[in-house]
């Protein structure tokens, strides 16, 4: 009797000490925690050993050979948030194949996918579906930085074994289309030998079908000439370097003709219309560009044992005592797991707010930045505890990672960027071009609706000319707009800083004429009500 209460005395201490670290935070807990769990094992394995137990009879597993392997597909890339809305939002399920699509926004994304599909009792397999858009970024050079930041995602990522990796083109090449559906995309596939995009991938695509057509010579022709810009402005070697890693192999090339345009000319187009003065057609609304039909699962020749039902087990009276702890462990959990949600949804909520806040309404929304920071640090705080902080259910680490993506995002927080059109200035003038004033109206409204914030007006300019020179015109010009915008409202001369930059930061070219008028540029940011220097800043 003396023995058994021993046993009752140190399982229930032990588990009151456990429901208490649900919240602990301090180095000598953690050391306690890790004695007292040691021995609660202990006793547990020790009260189970008392149990008599029937031995499973040879025949208690039976065979089945139809196992059946699920495919998942996971959407990465600089494109999904933008463009694969419905796959950033939950799991997407193919309408005709059944097949399960999953859309992965930043690298916590990828793990958290990854964590809980291995984490799952099903026989999974996970397909990377990485899509290109050649009109997904204004200039080359903003595609290129994009996928050097995907890069370092996917080569940061560690997985047992490489993941296959599905490369996909999405863009118009041809006028073919489905009269029942016009906005479905004629794909076209090859499997590649190997583990970079090189012209044996496009020859590969090409001549998948031998049947000569009208719509096949011009998706072989504009196939081509994509290839032919992606070698010149440097895109592919971009793409290899992204696709080519540890973590993913790449299996298959895919091309979507996809419907009847996308509704934006971007980099790929105006390189089209510079060369061969051919300008895609664009669509009259947004689009959701379709996922390939490809299948849901797939039969495997193995062979699944099924385990026969537990024996009856004679339980001694220790296990009572066992039963009690672990239902004071199971409540401490689930206090644990609340807590750690209740985290998650309060920084979905900022984020959810942040995203919804009228463009115009800057105070409001250097609020929410402000309370996003708040949030940042704490789970900054958060994730350097000890791995087993709240049970294993803290989330700190990829929250973090959220956080930061969303205040990065808003680092170099933009309201108005004159390189989107024709530019405000001549060559080598600080004088605003007549009939282009009106384009500054944007601003006038967003000086008028938030009377309390200040802003950096930055001039830039091209190449031409030497540095020097070149800094003193950025000044002027950033002078010209805010003499300009003093005229037409209501502001004091104390809530506009000035900056110039001179020819640091083209956003395209300089070897061409449309490179330098938009490098010809003026940009406006709002600045935080609370003092800041901004030569502290990078712009």
């Amino acid at each position: 009797m003396l023995k058994l209460n021993f046993y009752a005395f140190l399982i229930l201490m032990t588990a009151s000490l456990l429901l208490a670290m649900g919240i602990y935070s301090h180095l000598a807990w953690n050391a306690l925690f890790s004695g007292l769990a040691l021995l609660f094992l202990i006793l547990c394995v020790r009260a189970f050993m008392q149990s008599s137990q029937s031995p499973c009879e040879p025949d208690c597993d039976q065979p089945d050979p139809h196992i059946v392997e699920k495919q998942i597909y996971l959407v990465t890339g600089p494109y999904v948030s933008q463009w694969f809305s419905a796959q950033r939002k939950e799991m997407l399920q193919h309408p005709v194949t059944g097949a399960l699509w999953i859309g992965a926004v930043t690298q916590g994304d990828i793990v958290r996918q990854l964590s809980q599909l291995n984490a799952a009792q099903e026989h999974l397999k996970v397909t990377l579906f990485f899509p290109f858009f050649p009109d997904g970024h204004d200039t080359a050079a903003l595609a290129i930085e994009s996928l050097r930041a995907w890069q370092k995602v996917l080569q940061s990522i560690v997985v047992a074994e490489p993941l296959p990796c599905i490369f996909a083109l999405y863009f118009r090449c041809s006028e073919e289309r489905f009269v029942h559906d016009p906005d479905r995309a004629i794909w076209q596939e090859t499997l590649t030998g190997e583990q970079t995009l090189s012209m044996m991938s496009v020859e590969n695509l090409i001549c998948q079908n031998e049947d000569e057509s009208a719509f096949l010579t011009q998706r072989k022709a504009m196939l081509l000439m994509l290839w032919q810009w992606m070698n010149e402005e440097q895109i592919l070697l971009s793409l290899n370097a992204t696709l080519t890693h540890a973590s993913s192999c790449l299996t298959r090339v895919m091309v979507a003709d996809y419907g009847t345009g996308f509704n934006r000319h971007g980099a790929w187009s105006r390189w089209l219309e510079d060369n061969f003065a051919i300008l895609p057609a664009l669509t009259n609304s947004k689009i959701y560009p379709p996922l390939p039909a490809f299948p849901a699962t797939v039969i495997l020749p193995a062979v699944r044992s099924i385990p026969a039902p537990p024996p009856p087990v004679r339980h001694s009276p220790t296990v009572g005592l066992v039963f009690t702890a672990t239902l004071l462990i199971a409540a401490s959990m689930l206090y644990a797991r609340y807590h750690e949600q209740q985290r998650a949804d309060d920084l979905t909520g900022t984020i959810t707010s942040l995203r919804d806040v009228p463009a115009e309404n800057i105070t409001q929304t250097f609020t929410l930045i402000d309370k996003l920071g708040v949030q940042r640090s704490s789970l900054e705080t958060c994730s350097a505890h000890l791995f087993f902080q709240n049970w294993g259910f803290s989330q700190c680490g990829g929250l973090l990672d959220i956080a930061d993506k969303q205040l990065d995002e808003y680092s170099h927080w933009t309201v108005f960027s004159s390189a989107s059109s024709a530019s405000l200035f001549a060559p080598g003038s600080a004088v605003i071009m007549p009939g282009r004033e009106d384009r500054l109206q944007p601003i006038v409204t967003l000086i008028e609706k938030n009377p309390t914030i200040s802003f950096l007006i930055v001039g830039h300019t091209d190449n031409s000319g030497d540095e020097k020179n070149n800094l003193l015109l950025s000044e002027q010009r950033a002078r010209e707009v805010r003499d300009w915008l003093l005229h037409h409202t209501h502001a004091a001369e104390q809530r506009f800083v000035l900056k110039g930059e001179g020819d640091s930061y083209p956003l395209a070219s300089n070897l061409t004429q449309a490179g330098r008028e938009m490098n010809r540029r003026i940009e406006v940011y709002p600045l935080h009500p609370t003092p800041i220097n901004v030569n502290e800043h990078n712009f």
